[in-house]
């Protein structure tokens, strides 16, 4: 027969018990203490007894390793079963984290698996109540215990301190909703055959007696006029018609792809430039069959389009072509890449890098009315420096390598970008001023500037869209998404703002709100731009145009 090891709380002795016996009815052969079960009362007394410095907060303590110390005899009194309550442990604690709150007549113990303390704290402990949490302090440092209710803290604080016995814990009645699966489940099936009972007696009842009306007299009625026939359009649909009945329509294509859009100032025509240097200004008012008509022709594929006065700049990568707006005779190529046109009232200010060094020249606009004969190749006269003029102010030549964008602001302020994302002014802030704030960690490559506000934005290669303000309000940056931003576009208001990403998708922003309130989907990367109207977004397809209709997405 197998037999348990207990051990005496008299003389610590290790005393066998035979199994199966009760150990509360053994006593010692030696000192005849009475052998009590480790119950979860005596377990909490003993730890008590035992620990006499708080172990460390990251070792859990376990009952199975303590021995009492005490040489003292059989209880004779019998304590009451601990209490315990869920409580929470909270600040920078090891112990942090839901726990139990367990209650005795010589203490509190915190624990979280059952009769495993990890804790205690005897009556004398200071404690403190504050709300709902008790701060206790312990040899190991101090512990904030998140208990049910501010009374059962303020109780406890008063129980640590001697001045009253072990708190009353709060029964909670289980509510009715918690009652036993089994009644629920029978009150549902009876319930149910209730419903049936009564829908099964309704089908199967022999419906009333019914007498059929009489028939009233007949009535004439007079005779119905044919629907009339639909109007008949007077003129042939626009781009316009055909875009707001179908929330979408399309330009037919150009000789290449489309690499540029822009809308003259007037809002009268849309001008798409195309990867071979052409360049079709489309009226979307006028009916389809009207043809577009051919605008100026760039050197290389037309990056951008800006309108001044009577002539159009088309940056491309191998300068600046500048041309009359209308019945284009030749064209003056500007040389440098990147390069950036600001219309002004007298004279055609531009911007460009030419051998790793950014300069800024008037163009010499005289060469498109009368070019020497000599210098004219194939409708195409070339500038040299000796024909530019530096503006007066601090635009001498600076270095820049890396350029990766170059623009010029509204308030007449040059903006281009460097490899590691930094966008730099020129001329630079006064001394002592505000420095250009950095909204980019990538280098950016496209831009674009607004009618009303904000009047600037940029876009980088990792996803982040800056927007400059104006009126001296702080620029901010705006998460657009995870892929390289290549367009951006600003609507006639100013309030939204579309952005193109390199994977292929199109969103529209609104701008004061900060919300995306349009996205489309389409594989490869977009050109994209405002159309005449507020509610028309231009978006290129190939070698076509397709009219997106906000309103009606």
């Amino acid at each position: 027969m197998t037999a348990d090891t207990l051990r005496c709380p008299g003389c610590r002795r290790r005393v066998r018990v035979p199994a199966g016996t009760d150990p509360g009815r053994s006593r010692c052969s030696k000192c005849r203490t009475r052998l009590r079960a480790a119950a979860a009362d005596d377990a909490y007394r003993v730890f008590a007894a035992t620990v006499a410095d708080d172990p460390p907060a990251d070792e859990p303590i376990s009952l199975d390793e303590c021995e009492p110390i005490s040489t003292a005899g059989p209880a004779t009194v019998e304590l009451p079963p601990p209490v315990k309550v869920p409580a929470a442990v909270g600040g920078a604690h090891p112990l942090r984290g839901r726990v139990t709150a367990v209650f005795t007549p010589f203490g509190l113990f915190v624990e979280r698996e059952a009769n495993r303390p990890l804790v205690f704290a005897p009556v004398g402990t200071v404690a403190v109540a504050a709300g709902r949490a008790l701060r206790l302090s312990l040899p190991g440092g101090p512990l904030a215990l998140l208990l049910p209710t501010p009374q059962l803290t303020a109780d406890t604080a008063a129980f640590l301190a001697g001045t009253r016995p072990v708190p009353d814990v709060p029964v909670r009645r289980r509510p009715v909703w918690l009652r036993p699966a089994a009644a629920l489940l029978v009150l549902v099936l009876v319930g149910a055959a209730f419903v049936g009972g009564v829908a099964l007696y309704l089908t199967q009842r022999p419906p009333p007696p019914v007498e059929p009306p009489l028939a009233p007299p007949p009535v004439e009625l007079p005779p119905v006029e044919p629907p009339p026939a639909p109007p008949t359009p007077t003129e042939p649909p626009s781009y316009f018609d055909l875009m707001t009945r179908d929330g979408t329509t399309r330009l037919p294509d150009g000789p290449a792809a489309v690499t540029a859009l822009a809308v003259t100032p007037d809002g009268s025509e849309t001008m798409v430039g195309y990867a071979d240097g052409t360049t079709w200004a489309w009226r979307l008012d006028q009916p389809t069959f009207e043809p577009p008509r051919v605008g100026p022709r760039g050197l290389g594929p037309v990056r951008r389009i800006t309108f001044g006065g009577d002539h159009v700049f088309l940056a491309g990568d191998s300068g600046l072509s500048v041309a009359a707006a209308r019945a284009p005779r030749l064209t003056l190529l500007v040389p440098g890449a990147p390069a950036a046109a600001l219309p002004e009232p007298n004279r055609e200010r531009f911007a460009a890098v030419r051998g790793d060094k950014l300069t800024v020249r008037y163009a010499p606009l005289a060469l498109l009315t009368d070019p020497p004969a000599a210098r004219v190749k194939q409708g195409v006269v070339t500038s040299t420096p000796k024909d530019e003029t530096i503006p007066a102010g601090p635009w001498q030549d600076v270095p820049a390598p890396g350029v990766t964008f170059l623009a010029w602001h509204p308030a007449g302020k040059l903006l281009y970008g460097t490899p590691d994302g930094t966008v730099v002014t020129r001329p630079p802030p006064p001394k002592g001023g505000a420095p250009t704030p950095r909204l980019h960690r990538a280098p950016v490559r496209a831009w674009a500037v607004g009618p009303t506000w904000p009047d600037f934005a940029t876009g980088d290669d990792a996803g982040v869209v800056g927007v400059w303000p104006a009126g001296g309000a702080a620029p901010f940056p705006l998460k657009v998404g995870s892929a390289a931003v290549r367009q951006l576009a600003f609507s006639p208001c100013g309030g939204e703002l579309a952005v193109a990403d390199a994977a292929g998708a199109v969103a529209v922003w609104n701008l004061p709100t900060r919300a995306k309130v349009f996205e489309s989907f389409r594989l490869g990367e977009r050109v994209i731009a405002y159309g005449p109207r507020a509610d028309v977004l231009m978006v290129s397809d190939g070698k076509g145009v397709e009219l997106w209709w906000l309103e009606g997405r």
